[in-house]
């Protein structure tokens, strides 16, 4: 697995810290960047090999059993697993783009 910061224009240091658990190749993680990077969210990164089978680990699957990405996980332990609840997540504090 591989950590990397994605900076955007627009960080809020007073909103809670997120990990974002991401395959590059995946469509739905890519959806969840254009957004992140169009509202300006800053978020830490995971990427997961689904290709390798990182997503079999044992962490990961701690983490979402349905070994898959995108997860959005919170520094107060909340976790989001679905594609859909993520979108409303980052769409809810700024309705339009």
């Amino acid at each position: 697995m591989r950590t990397h910061r994605v900076a955007c224009a627009r960080s809020q240091a007073s909103e809670l810290r997120r990990q974002y658990y991401d395959c590059a190749l995946a469509p739905n993680p890519r959806r969840h960047k254009l957004c992140l990077n169009e509202i300006g969210l800053a978020v830490d990164t995971l990427q997961i090999n689904l290709r390798a089978g990182e997503k079999f680990s044992a962490s990961f699957l701690k983490l979402k059993p349905q070994a898959g990405v995108p997860c959005l996980q919170f520094d107060d332990r909340t976790l989001l697993t679905e594609t859909m609840a993520i979108g409303r997540y980052l769409e809810a504090p700024r309705p339009s783009p």
